[in-house]
């Protein structure tokens, strides 16, 4: 299996890809008609003058950044540090069942899947 090793300050990172969305009402958006300003990108490996993020990252770039590429069948792109704007970090709060409520208040949980359960790895 192919493996591209960044060098320097450049980051691999392979494209999360978002299938498509549907409204509230049902109706399907493909990714064809939407389009995002931003891509989301897993880190498969970063150059030695990266120091602030880490393999399997996820981390948030522009559309059109970097160079894509296709490896093992999986588009990947290459790119400078200074290209990404940032990474995703998750804050989970634990939510608890009072003897008042019979619903499980896990707003923040239900955000975060909902966001990448669209997503595949």
């Amino acid at each position: 299996m192919k493996k591209i090793q960044a060098i320097n300050d450049h980051v691999v990172v392979e494209e999360l890809i978002k299938t498509e969305d549907k409204t509230d009402a049902g109706i399907i958006i493909p990714q064809t008609v939407k389009m995002e300003p931003q891509k989301y990108g897993k880190i498969l490996s970063i150059g030695e003058k990266v120091t602030n993020l880490k393999v399997d990252d996820i981390v948030v770039f522009h559309q059109s950044g970097g160079q894509a590429v296709i490896v093992n069948g999986v588009i990947q792109r290459i790119l400078k540090n200074d290209e990404i704007y940032g990474v995703l970090r998750w804050e989970l709060k634990l939510m608890f069942i009072t003897k008042n409520e019979n619903v499980l208040k896990t707003s923040l949980l239900q955000q975060l899947l909902s966001e990448f359960s669209s997503c595949y790895w």
